[in-house]
């Protein structure tokens, strides 16, 4: 026997005890029909429906013996079978995310701490993908997520998020779940052991041989050369020009000398609404002439007359690409393509997916040329002029959980898309800049409508005048 229970507007129409089969169904439709100003707040269905999986993966991963089937509007979105909890990352996830974690295991006392980390190649952009659990119920604590952060010591960037699935095993006594209505915040009677226990679990694993990236061939820079021309006479020899596309330009040349990656720039000229910065270094220094330096990779210093400018050149690309995408998105034509010679295949899960769908629109309008193949695969044929041959996947990818990780922000999803292209697709700090690259850099940023700020209002241009540099000097 079970008990059918129906719920409208707060109060309970319908109790009963019915024949049903063993487990539970939960239906809901109609969501605040009786309050439409809490209605208005919603985002798109989509959106919504986001954040709903979001909670449901929690439950997925917490009772990986439970069957759980999900429909939306009729359609199975989830259909998973009771597994053991591998298989079930596996159902979650997928394969290729499974792979790239790493297996932890620790116990002190009466604890036990077991579960996955990623390889520290394996970080991504978003911090979706960490979940704690304890007692299999899912729980947030910043200062276990901190321990996890510490365990990776030096070995991810800033700004990147490593992926984990950790499941922990506390005697109930120890432990205090009352300490915020949902129970998703937890207080243990000894927070410092259980930090390093996280800590030690961790830093074990990262540092194992489990940890280490797959070796692929180096390419030597003669080898690339003979390969680019190579593909460069079968391009011209057998690729018909598209009728439908502007053409695409030349792939930037990319020279490795055994230290960092040199990058080169090519942008589409912007309107003349300001001087060059050449013409405002020759009007103040009145030699004619400018010199640029790349300090530590990040940083481009220049001299003025009355002092120094330095510009961060990963806020500078941004506030370029961030003006130049949102004069895409304002233009009928699409923005222009470089065609793929291999076509990328990329799989998305559902949550990405559905922020795919989204977005389809405005990623076309930007450049990039796709369709989609069976399920939720995505075949990519052209991407935006400005992104590298190679990173197609990735800036898709870093776009797309761009969306995911800000969709509480109520922002038009033109400007959304400008920024998430503009922070992922701009030159990183710690990229080689040559001289004509800074100067390309460095005249665009002058030519857009606010090339002091970027788009998140960070400071691009600092000065530093020549009182400032004395007084440093204890110089009068």
């Amino acid at each position: 026997a079970g008990t059918v229970l129906q719920i409208a507007g707060g109060k309970v129409v319908v109790k009963e005890r019915v024949a049903l089969k063993r487990g539970s169904a939960i239906s809901v439709k109609n969501l605040f029909f009786n309050t439409p100003a809490r209605r208005n707040f919603l985002r798109g269905d989509n959106t919504e429906l986001n954040h709903i999986l979001k909670w449901l993966k929690r439950f997925f991963l917490a009772k990986p013996e439970v069957h759980f089937i999900v429909l939306n509007n009729g359609e199975e979105l989830f259909n998973l079978p009771a597994v053991n909890r591998e298989e079930r990352i596996v159902q979650v996830f997928g394969q290729e995310f499974y792979d790239g974690l790493i297996y932890c295991r620790e116990e002190l006392n009466q604890m036990v701490l077991e579960g996955y980390v990623c390889r520290p190649d394996q970080t991504t952009t978003s911090s979706d993908l960490q979940y704690l659990f304890l007692n299999q119920r899912a729980i947030i604590n910043r200062s276990l997520s901190h321990a996890i952060l510490q365990g990776y010591a030096n070995l991810i960037d800033r700004k990147r998020y490593p992926a984990y699935i950790m499941f922990l095993e506390v005697p109930p006594h120890l432990v205090d779940v009352n300490v915020h209505p949902t129970k998703m915040e937890v207080r243990f009677a000894n927070q410092q052991v259980v930090y390093h226990l996280f800590l030690s679990a961790v830093r074990r694993a990262v540092q194992s041989g489990d940890s280490l990236p797959l070796i692929e061939w180096q390419v030597t820079k003669t080898d690339r050369d003979e390969i680019k021309h190579h593909f460069k006479k079968i391009i011209t020899a057998a690729a018909p020009a598209r009728r439908t596309d502007p053409p695409a330009p030349a792939e930037p040349e990319h020279t490795h000398t055994g230290g960092p990656e040199q990058t080169s720039f090519d942008y589409e000229p912007l309107p003349p609404s300001s001087p060059s910065f050449r013409q405002r270094l020759r009007g103040e220094s009145g030699t004619g002439s400018r010199r640029l330096w790349q300090v530590h990779q990040r940083y481009i210093f220049s001299q003025i007359r009355s002092g120094l400018v330095i510009i961060d050149q990963h806020l500078a690309h941004q506030r370029i690409l961030y003006e130049q995408i949102q004069r895409y998105l304002e233009r009928e034509a699409p923005a222009p393509s470089q065609q793929l010679l291999f076509p990328q295949t990329i799989e998305l899960n559902l949550e990405q997916y559905l922020v795919y769908e989204d977005l389809r629109e405005w990623l076309e309008k930007i450049g990039f040329r796709m369709n989609e193949l069976s399920g939720r695969t995505i075949i990519v044929e052209a991407i935006p002029a400005d992104v590298k041959i190679g990173r197609e996947v990735q800036i898709l990818n870093d776009i797309i959980d761009y969306f995911r990780e800000n969709s509480g922000q109520r922002k038009d999803p033109r400007e959304q898309i400008a920024l998430a292209f503009a922070s992922k697709n701009a030159v990183r700090p710690g990229e080689e800049l040559q001289d004509e690259a800074m100067s390309a850099l460095v005249d665009q940023l002058f030519r857009t409508s606010e090339p002091y700020r970027a788009p998140n209002g960070q400071p691009v241009i600092i000065t530093l005048g020549l009182d400032e540099l004395a007084s440093k000097f204890k110089r009068r």
